[in-house]
């Protein structure tokens, strides 16, 4: 019973990183994150656009709108535009407020 007991509890393995080691993976694990909340973020509104509002044009709009947000995405990755101003656009034209609670 004991031998059985022994044999049903086995040792964890332990791995020794580097500190660039582990910076790396939290890296590749960011990005990953990113790209798919992008993505999930992209697609939903354009399946609701494909269907709901453009079944006949989708095939083009679809793209010119891939395009743009996919722009406006990379100008605010290099800090050309702010979240609190495309929030406050979206408020002005649109009447739309978006707001979240930081986590603590």
């Amino acid at each position: 019973m004991r031998r059985q007991k022994r044999a049903d509890q086995k040792k964890q393995k332990v791995y020794t990183l580097t500190q660039a080691q582990i910076d790396k993976l939290k890296a590749d694990a960011t990005e990953e994150a990113v790209n798919q909340a992008m993505t999930l973020m992209l697609t939903i509104p354009l399946e609701v656009l494909i269907t709901d509002y453009w079944p006949k044009t989708a095939y083009k709009r679809g793209q010119e709108f891939t395009e743009k947000v996919l722009a406006l995405y990379h100008r605010w990755e290099a800090g050309e535009v702010s979240m609190d101003e495309l929030r406050a656009d979206l408020w002005e034209y649109g009447g739309i407020r978006l707001e979240y609670k930081e986590v603590d």
